[in-house]
């Protein structure tokens, strides 16, 4: 999967971009199976970050930030998240990486749920905040509010299930 999103959105591998020392680059792609995708990249160095919003077919903005606005997202990749479900056919994967000039923490994430994987959903939904708080322009509010949907329609699946449910499925598809 995350091949094809870097490839897909014209990405470089994230350790391949110089980040001067004390910097740090977190870049999470959004991959709805019906809509377009989304790609944010924050870049923090010092007391500013960098926010930047890539879009399918759009010019990509940038807008600069507090490095604490960006923190709150930033602390949610602290190592790999193995919140991918291999078994989904519909709804969101994402691709995340932080990247700070020596280590690279990877995170490919599928169909995140508020309850099963709460730090995997909170980390999409924390990029998603900071993006509608500092980058709100129509076509971006609703790129972001689609996004959303997807979120909440896995949590509402999640909850239909009985416990044990989600994860016995994953392990499943591991093989």
């Amino acid at each position: 999967m995350s091949a094809w999103l870097l490839d897909h959105f014209g990405l470089a591998p994230l350790d391949r971009e110089a980040v001067p020392p004390g910097g740090e680059v977190l870049r999470i792609l959004y991959a709805p199976t019906f809509h377009r995708g989304l790609v944010i990249v924050v870049r923090g160095f010092d007391d500013v970050a960098e926010l930047e919003v890539l879009e399918e077919e759009a010019p990509p903005q940038r807008v600069m930030i507090a490095v604490d606005e960006a923190a709150a997202m930033i602390a949610r990749l602290p190592a790999s998240i193995d919140a991918f479900d291999r078994n989904s056919r519909d709804g969101i994967a994402a691709y995340a990486e932080r990247w700070d000039g020596e280590a690279l923490r990877i995170a490919e994430i599928g169909n995140p749920s508020a309850s099963a994987d709460a730090i995997a959903y909170q980390l999409l939904v924390a990029g998603l905040d900071l993006v509608d708080a500092r980058l709100s322009t129509p076509r971006i509010r609703e790129r972001v509010a689609t996004l959303r949907r997807y979120l909440d329609d896995v949590d509402e699946a999640a909850a239909l299930c009985l416990p044990g449910q989600t994860r016995a499925r994953r392990r499943r598809g591991r093989g």
